[in-house]
């Protein structure tokens, strides 16, 4: 009768060592890390370009409802800035235009890093 506590204390040492062994799994066996790819998500989608200056762009989302203010936004575009979809050159955008728009955050300042003019 002596051995039993000592049998039942083994036995349940051996248990928390193996579910320990559990809760670390080897990196070869952890599940995979969910990468969200940044580029397919435009910091601006679904915007009208409202007015295009010389070295910005100013565009807001579309009117639903005439009474509404709806906020025009403004970014720097430059020579680093990529104009894809249905037009490729800055001056061939017009306003009216349904763009998504990538920008870089510097402060305040942001500078637009792609367009893609919507067809």
């Amino acid at each position: 009768m002596r051995r039993t506590p000592w049998l039942v204390f083994i036995l349940l040492l051996f248990s928390i060592g193996c579910a320990e062994k559990e809760k670390s799994l080897p990196q070869e066996h952890a599940p995979p890390a969910v990468e969200i790819e940044e580029e397919n998500h435009a910091d601006y989608s679904n915007v009208i370009v409202q007015h295009i200056g010389t070295e910005t762009i100013e565009f807001a989302p579309p009117v639903l409802d005439e009474e509404a203010q709806y906020p025009v936004h403004e970014v720097v575009v430059g020579d680093q800035t990529e104009i894809t979809g249905g037009k490729t050159k800055l001056d061939k955008v017009s306003a009216g235009d349904r763009i998504r728009v990538w920008v870089r955050r510097d402060g305040d300042v942001e500078t637009a890093t792609k367009i893609q003019v919507e067809e």
